[in-house]
């Protein structure tokens, strides 16, 4: 795996640093998959600084803070050949105390959900209603662990509404499935790293045709981004093997909800009624 830009500019200006500054970042460089792993703390620990001093370090080459330091080294990581490896070396040490996975998993969904409570994902979920209630056709595309939100935002769609269709790239037919898509017609995408060919694929053929694009995502910069937007970008902890899916299944559910309430009327009501008539036909829950 190459350097990153971080390492280089780390070794670059390694000279000017000050003594701690240079124990820091010597310690970086030569275990620069720790700090993706590990908390500051136990890196500075491991380096034999204060936390204080990693803070120093992170903005002496650009970083506003810390975090933003270690989740480039989170990126760059899982990028690299040997990122599964290190994503189980890391579950395996927490399972060591049960306690602490459990808790761990937990904190980490609760935070990547109350992050959701910006003022910019709100106005993108707003948006985001708009074009979908502007929209004559919702195609719906999410795959492998995507494919459970996407699936779950279309069912709950179409209890109040006909215009969703799921795309499950069922026996590679990802591409029929779009192939009527318009400019009169909007793409949700879910797509989380690790990205899949397929979803950036469908996101440039939608945006060719014009459609609307409304991308749930895990960053400004993610592949499936559209710069019209809206994007809702979605923080998920990448300690796991793979990001959580809960976060993201939470924000199809809050937009599912959204749509639901923007448009309850009487044409909505009905449609509800109609399908609870039809799954009472087909006795689909006990009764």
């Amino acid at each position: 795996m190459s350097d990153s830009h971080v390492l280089r500019a780390l070794k670059e200006k390694f000279q000017t640093f000050s003594p701690q500054l240079r124990k820091a970042s010597r310690y970086i460089v030569d275990n620069p998959n720790e700090i993706a792993m590990h908390s500051m703390r136990a890196v500075a620990a491991q380096a034999g600084v204060q936390p204080s001093v990693m803070i120093r370090l992170a903005k002496a080459i650009g970083f506003e803070s810390y975090e933003p330091f270690r989740e480039h080294f989170r990126s760059w990581m899982s990028k690299g050949t040997n990122s599964w490896e290190l994503r189980v070396r890391k579950l395996t040490d927490k399972a060591n105390s049960e306690q602490n996975l459990f808790e761990s998993a937990i904190q980490s969904d609760i935070a990547s959900i109350s992050r959701l409570l910006t003022e910019d994902t709100i106005a993108a979920m707003k948006d985001a209603v708009k074009l979908i209630n502007a929209s004559e056709k919702v195609y719906v595309f999410g795959l492998r662990s995507m494919f459970s939100a996407s699936y779950y935002f279309n069912y709950l769609m179409r209890l109040f509404s006909s215009k969703t269709v799921l795309i499950t790239g069922l026996g590679g037919a990802t591409a029929d499935a779009l192939r009527d898509i318009t400019d009169k017609d909007a793409l949700v995408i879910f797509s989380l790293q690790p990205y899949t060919q397929a979803a950036v694929t469908a996101v440039q053929f939608a945006r060719e045709r014009k459609a609307g694009i409304v991308a749930i995502t895990d960053s400004e910069v993610s592949p499936v981004v559209s710069p019209a937007g809206p994007n809702i970008v979605v923080t998920s902890s990448t300690d796991a093997l793979l990001p959580s899916i809960i976060p993201v299944t939470a924000v199809g559910h809050l937009l599912a909800t959204m749509v639901l309430v923007s448009t309850a009327g009487e044409d909505a009501l009905d449609h509800i009624k109609r399908s609870m008539t039809q799954l009472e036909h087909f006795n689909v829950y006990l009764p």
